[in-house]
This record gives structure tokens, sequence and C-alpha cells, in this order.
């Protein structure tokens, strides 16, 4: 299984996300004119009715470079009027009740502990993974292999040269909630949070092993992944995503765990995404529509789907 499993480390990391605080970075509309060293993919998606949609593929970590983002980024950004993101994660970080629902939907069975899901041979290679890295507490136990997946997700991207607590939506959000905004979801935490409980206890198994075994080249290829976004080649990110996604060395167990995931990870959300677009093209008005990167551009993602639907798509650079 080559590098798809560290696309989830910048993509899809919600427990990551919802531990994170309220931005204190320099909002949008504050930032003052510096050297570019950006030049992310930006999109922008019209009807016949003069109704428009910015397409932009969020990356949730980054460092110093993705800052300021460029004029044609925050030009769009001002035009709209309002924020479409996958979930509000500000909003989920003061809903208290969310975030107890979202706890129990992580734990273990009544009498079960993580090494019954696991096998005791995984769970102890785990438990030695995160007490390593300082990021075992003996509470965990009492979590499903979900929680355990995003834990080592966690302890992963620290160890790259990025940063959650400056992702592009939550810059986006931070200046929405601030400036009043509306802002609109294209999912929700908890349609998040239960993909991610609703993965088999098999493939948690292979995902938790995978990371483990394969953990430099998942940190190598998050940060390659982040140097794509940045330099903004719409072919060269789509063939990266394309690469990472090779199956070619799965035995056929290991492939029906890939479907699985990529089919729950990407193939619906990328339908979905596309149909929540559809929807707010309807509704008129212009919109600035902020999704995870890897549902931009390549075979079925939103780029794609939205032009087969007969919508006018451009790249904006």
């Amino acid at each position: 299984m080559k590098r798809f499993l560290s696309l989830l480390l910048l993509l899809a990391m919600l427990i990551t996300l919802c531990s994170c605080s309220v931005f204190t970075k320099q909002s949008p509309s504050e930032t003052e004119p510096e050297e570019l060293t950006a030049t992310p993919l930006l999109y922008s998606i019209t009807t016949a009715d003069g109704a428009t949609l910015y397409l932009l593929g969020s990356i949730h970590a980054t460092d110093d470079r993705a800052y300021p983002l460029p004029d044609y980024i925050m030009d769009a950004y001002a035009e709209s009027d309002y924020l479409s993101v996958e979930c509000d994660i500000l909003a989920f970080e003061t809903d208290y009740t969310a975030q107890a629902q979202m706890v129990k939907m992580f734990l273990c069975e009544t009498g079960k502990t993580t090494a019954d899901y696991l096998g005791q041979e995984l769970y102890e290679d785990a438990k030695a993974f995160l007490s390593e890295r300082g990021d075992y507490n003996q509470i965990y136990d009492m979590y499903t292999p979900a929680f355990w997946l995003s834990l080592i997700e966690n302890a992963l991207l620290e160890e790259t040269d990025l940063d959650t607590d400056d992702g592009i939506d939550l810059y986006f959000l931070e200046d929405a909630h601030k400036n009043n905004k509306e802002i609109r979801e294209v999912e929700s935490a908890m349609f998040q949070f239960e993909m991610l409980t609703g993965f088999s206890d098999e493939l948690n198994r292979w995902l938790i092993e995978d990371y483990i075994k394969n953990a430099a080249e998942g940190i190598e290829a998050t940060n390659a992944l982040y140097e794509h976004w940045l330099r903004g080649d719409e072919a060269e990110f789509a063939a990266f995503i394309q690469d990472d996604a090779d199956t070619s060395e799965l035995t056929p167990e290991q492939l029906a765990l890939y479907e699985e995931y990529n089919t729950a990870m990407l193939v619906d959300r990328n339908i979905g995404m596309a149909d929540k677009a559809e929807e707010y093209l309807a509704g008129g008005g212009t919109g600035f529509f902020v999704v995870g990167a890897a549902h931009i551009v390549g075979e079925g993602a939103l780029v794609d789907l939205l032009t087969q639907r007969g919508y006018t798509v451009n790249r904006i650079n």
C-alpha cells in the first residue's frame, strides 16, 4: 500500500481539528502585503443565471509559507456572500452536547477494551507507539480503534513540518465568525464522526498497523502533499493523489479494505459535496466553498463532477 493513508493525516483529521484552539493568526481582512509564497488551486463555478461558487482546496495543516494568501484567493473570499466549509469546527468547540455525543460514539462496548478490538499484539504495538511519543493515557483503553487511529494520526502529524493551528479552513472560519459572514456546512462534524466510527474493525486494524509500520513514509508523504498544495500545479497535484492511491501491491483482502476506505472518505463524499455545490448555485449569489484539497482535482473530484454536470468551471490564478 504505497502512500494513500498519508492523505488522512491532512484531509480527514476531525478529532485533531476539534481539539484546536481558536486561531491567533492574523485575520484575512488585516493581512499586510508581503511577497507571496503560495499559489493554491482556486476555481470558479458559474451558472447561466450568474451564480458563482469559488472552489478552494483546503489543507488542514500548514506552515508560515501559506500566509498571506494570494490576492486572487482573498478577492474571491471578499466578494462572496457566504463561506461554505466541510464543518464548522469553531461552532463544534462550544457545542458541549455534541461533544458529549461524540465521546459516546468512540467508547468501547460495555465490558470491552481497545485490546479486544485490535488483538493483544497490535494493541501493544499501538500503545508502545503512543507511549514513545508521550501520547498514551490509560483512559484511552476505554475507546475504540477509531479513536486510537486518530491519536496515531495526531502523533504522526506532530512529526511533520506542519501545524493544525494554521489550517486553511480554520483561517477562513475564524474570519467569518469575527465578521459575521454567513457560514454553511457542506457536511457536519457529526457526519464526519459517524463516518470515522463506521469503519469496520478489520479496516481500523489495517490502518493502525500500516501507520505504525510506515510512519516515516507517511510523514514524508504528508509534507510532500503540502508542497504540492503550495505550488498549485493542477496536473502535478492530481498525479500525486493518484500515485498515493496506487493499489497494485495490495492483496485481495487489503484491496477490499482499501475500497471500503476510499469509498467512504472520497468517492461518496465527493458526490455529496458536488450535490451541495449544486444546491448553493441554484440558490444564486456568490459563495466561497472550502473543502479538503483531495476533493478538488482528479477523476471523480469536484472539478470533474461539476464539469460533467454542465457547469462552467474555470481555473483562477
